[in-house]
């Protein structure tokens, strides 16, 4: 039989053909000689690993391991899933598909209780802390102080409402138009420090609020849950369970944010829902953004010092974007200042200024 190797030939009866490299074995009278066993056993001795990796430089392939392996890892990484509210019975849980999810608590039939205040779906691509209260707002993010805001924000709120005080008595018999003016320039400058403070202290979470009728709910909840699920809207998003009590007529549905000063995210997150066609019935007047450091604060539509309680309209938004709510100066100081009132030409000298004061200034504590 012969055998075809380019162009030689070599038959079947050529005992002790090999290849080219049959060399790296050994002449044929070195294979297995004692003196060649003996060569490579020393040299086998001698070999020092550490030593050789000291001095090793990689070759291409083993740097394309190595870069592989890496990639390997940071992919791991970046895809692992979190869930702040995990155990509870009130939210969905990693381990459950959103349709299990909604079977499990469907929202217009789900009776809110103690343990239900609201039905909950958090984006599991966002890192937060976990264990967090059922009946709170957004998962807090990483570095968020919600305590030191709340604290800081009720001293600033306690403030404007001590300068009312001051603004009414320093001009009693004055019409309330004219206080209410003074006074709004003051609520002004304290409405600012409380956004700043809510961002210094990384607070700030925020919510698109949708107001949805009973019959269009399972459709409109089942859509923001899987888009939230999924990385494609906010940071989480809840929905109001049945409450037989209420005499509402629909059920309120929070889609969160991460920063309401990040105006491209919001308006991302709102066009998102647009597509999602839930915000179609919304009427003329659009849906509305409201930041939780109002909510934790007991900012509502009917608040005392009458503090617009959303930041965004939809409506507006979309046509003109506009500036985020926070000012470009030094965040607030601890000391106490004096404004001085620059009066009005008139005979009884109503103060145009912050304190709306004729003779002494309004001390503002920070």
């Amino acid at each position: 039989m012969t055998l075809e190797s380019g162009k030689g030939k070599a038959t079947a009866g050529d005992e002790g053909y090999l290849s080219d490299e049959s060399d790296f074995y050994g002449s044929p009278s070195a294979q297995g000689d004692a003196s060649t066993k003996s060569h490579f056993n020393a040299r086998a001795a001698a070999f020092s690993p550490v030593e050789y990796w000291t001095h090793h430089e990689p070759t291409l392939t083993e740097q394309a391991d190595a870069n592989a392996a890496i990639k390997a890892s940071t992919l791991k990484e970046s895809t692992e899933l979190h869930n702040p509210y995990a155990g509870q019975p009130c939210a969905w849980q990693l381990g459950e598909t959103i349709p299990e999810f909604l079977q499990r608590l469907p929202p217009d039939t789900t009776l809110r209780s103690d343990s239900i205040p609201w039905i909950y779906v958090a984006n599991p691509f966002r890192k937060a802390r976990g264990a967090i209260a059922a009946n709170e707002e957004a998962p807090p993010g990483e570095g968020s102080r919600w305590s030191e805001f709340v604290e800081r924000a009720t001293t600033l709120l306690n403030n404007l409402r001590r300068i009312r005080h001051e603004i009414e008595k320093a001009n009693e018999g004055e019409a309330a138009s004219t206080i209410t003016r003074i006074f709004n320039k003051e609520k002004e400058n304290i409405v600012q420090e409380i956004l700043d403070t809510a961002i210094e202290t990384r607070c700030t979470t925020g919510k698109w609020m949708l107001f949805v009728p009973p019959t269009t709910l399972p459709e409109t909840w089942s859509r923001i849950a899987t888009a939230t699920s999924t990385n494609s809207l906010g940071v989480a998003a809840k929905v109001a369970p049945r409450d037989p009590y209420s005499t509402s007529t629909s059920r309120l549905i929070c889609i969160y944010t991460e920063d309401f000063s990040n105006i491209p995210d919001v308006i991302r997150v709102l066009k998102a829902l647009k597509e999602l066609g839930v915000v179609e019935g919304s009427g003329k007047q659009g849906i509305y953004y409201k930041c939780d450091a109002y909510t934790y604060l007991g900012l509502n539509f009917q608040n005392e010092h009458n503090i617009k309680a959303s930041l965004y309209n939809s409506i507006d938004l979309l046509k003109k974007p506009t500036s985020p709510p926070l000012s470009t100066k030094p965040a607030p100081s601890t000391t106490t200042t004096t404004i001085n009132p620059k009066p009005k030409p008139s005979s009884k000298g109503i103060g145009t200024g912050i304190g709306g004061s004729k003779s002494r200034g309004v001390k503002r504590e920070r």
